[in-house]
């Protein structure tokens, strides 16, 4: 017999320890939760609503699923890290807590309720709770009404005006998903990240995405940056890493209809990189993205004689290396 809590943060070490335990059990040696342990211990309370919820059974955890939900967008949600226990599973755990889970989220006022799935039985138990696909992508999203999820992203983006430039922060951590979905025309949407357009390449990343982009920060010695609404809806990003001997290397995209902003998210990097004492920054753009060509041109970079390529999980592309000093 088990009981299911909900819980916000801050939770306490042991509970944090079990869920990791849970974890690398469930799915093996080698994984890493897209939610860092600051999260459950409070760290981003100012921006986000985490719910965890817990199958315990004699004190120990044996199912779980996280929601985030950014306080300035809460019709938007992420959901993650839905686990149970080999020796618990065929119980229905993880079905009853999704369940409820979509139900809770709706009840306050959510919209769009998205999760990432490699695992076509998963899939499959996720459609019959109410999800549906995303084109594109291995992504799947729970609607508050009927609309399919192309009507729902016309809509949800339909009014947004910039407003800002800014340092990410961790209200973006859900945002930031309808943005990458989109089909973008560019084949690579940012090579600091090997983020490509889901024209050319399925999106199999749901709440990985922002740490994706915080990796940046914590192990590249370099930043990234939102382009965002007044109501915090993400609009574009761009990024900046660190390349060695003084190198920067940036790059970036934004929503098709606010690609004007796009050069000032590029220079937003730039300006980032030279306060950082760059000598050099260079761009790494597909040879199809000609448009993209054309506004990094227009900014000064320069075409550098110098064969590259960006490589993800599935492909391999020939682009062009640009230069600025």
């Amino acid at each position: 017999m088990s009981v299911m809590k909900v819980e916000n943060p801050p939770l306490d070490t042991e509970s944090v320890c079990q869920m990791h335990e849970l974890w690398v059990t469930a799915f093996g040696n080698d994984f890493v939760s897209d939610v860092p342990d600051d999260v459950f211990f409070g760290d981003e309370d100012r921006w986000n609503c985490v719910d965890i919820y817990r199958h315990i059974s004699e004190r120990q955890t044996i199912s779980t699923a996280i929601v985030i939900r950014p306080h300035a967008l809460p019709t938007l949600g992420g959901l993650g890290e839905v686990s149970t226990d080999p020796k618990f599973r065929g119980k229905g755990l993880a079905t009853t807590t999704c369940k409820q889970l979509a139900e809770d989220f709706h009840k306050i006022g959510g919209k769009a309720l998205f999760l990432g799935t490699t695992n076509p039985d998963a899939a499959r138990i996720y459609e019959r709770l109410g999800w549906q696909h995303i084109n594109g992508s291995k992504l799947m999203v729970h609607l508050s009404d009927t609309d399919d999820y192309d009507d729902f992203i016309r809509r949800y983006f339909a009014n947004s005006i910039p407003s800002k430039i800014c340092v990410a922060k961790p209200g973006c951590r859900i945002p930031l998903i309808p943005l990458v979905l989109l089909p973008h025309n560019w084949a690579i949407l940012d090579s600091n990240v090997s983020l490509y357009s889901t024209n050319v390449e399925p999106q199999l990343s749901c709440l990985g995405l922002y740490r994706r982009y915080e990796y940046l920060r914590t192990h590249r010695e370099g930043e990234w940056f939102t382009l965002t609404a007044e109501d915090e809806r993400v609009l574009g990003i761009s990024s900046a890493i660190y390349k060695g001997d003084n190198r920067y290397q940036v790059d970036g995209f934004c929503h098709p209809d606010h690609e004007k902003f796009f050069l000032k998210l590029i220079e937003t990097a730039i300006d980032w990189c030279k306060s950082n004492k760059a000598v050099e920054i260079t761009f790494k753009i597909s040879k199809q993205d000609k448009s993209k060509e054309r506004h990094i041109r227009n900014i000064g970079f320069k075409t550098m004689n110098e064969e590259a390529y960006l490589e993800s999980d599935t492909m391999k592309t020939q682009t062009l290396l640009y230069s600025k000093s």
